[in-house]
């Protein structure tokens, strides 16, 4: 066998291999949208499993599937995209604002009480986390953070509402699953506020040398 040909089988072997994986990545992202709604009684039975687990799953299904439909598109910095998602900011707005309109309690219920509902909430969210995951890819450390920051306020402010309201705020969770979803979105606001300090931490460079405060001079003696 000579080199060409061993190069050429092992190219198409690569080839195969990558082929397969994104075969099965695109596969799992759709058993996942498709086992959420399977067990939608089961994972909309409570207030914090629909808005903590359930959504979750369907834009993680999303993320899942972004990277095989950015294999087989234009890259988010070149082409009409790159117009459109300048820095990945339209495309994170338009993320936050599919997963803003899940929380509001009106449609939690919609979702709730009406199948169809539920099947457009999952395909949106889905699309939430692909939009989301490129935009992210595409975003520079200054955009990321202001994403992170508002997603934190965001979290933060539905949370107290729910843990504040005097009355539950949906027709079809009582007062203590409210209760705990209120708990569970500070919870996730936490983790997206020590994300973002992490992120911060790389993204901002420690000043050195002649650059560097005259506190870390004076360490120093």
């Amino acid at each position: 066998m000579t080199r060409e040909s061993m190069t050429r089988e092992s190219m198409t072997r690569g080839s195969m291999t990558r082929e397969s994986q994104t075969r099965g990545r695109l596969m799992g992202s759709m058993a996942l949208v498709a086992g959420c709604l399977v067990a939608r009684d089961a994972l909309e039975r409570t207030m914090w499993l629909h808005m903590l687990v359930q959504i979750p799953l369907l834009i993680a299904a999303g993320v899942i599937a972004s990277g095989v439909i950015a294999s087989r598109t234009t890259s988010p910095e070149s082409g009409w995209l790159s117009r459109w998602n300048r820095q990945g900011m339209s495309g994170l707005v338009l993320a936050a604002g599919g997963v803003a309109f899940w929380m509001i309690p009106r449609w939690l219920d919609a979702a709730v009480g009406h199948v169809g509902v539920d099947v457009a909430k999952a395909l949106s969210l889905w699309a939430v986390g692909v939009v989301g995951a490129r935009s992210w890819r595409a975003a520079g450390a200054i955009v990321q953070l202001f994403v992170l920051g508002n997603t934190a306020w965001m979290t933060a402010t539905v949370g107290m509402l729910l843990l504040d309201a005097p009355t539950r705020v949906c027709v079809n969770y009582g007062a203590s699953d409210q209760r705990l979803a209120g708990y569970g979105l500070l919870m996730v606001t936490l983790v997206v506020v020590v994300k973002a300090l992490l992120r911060a931490s790389v993204a901002i460079p420690v000043p050195t040398g002649r650059d560097a405060p005259l506190s870390a001079h004076l360490d120093t003696l």
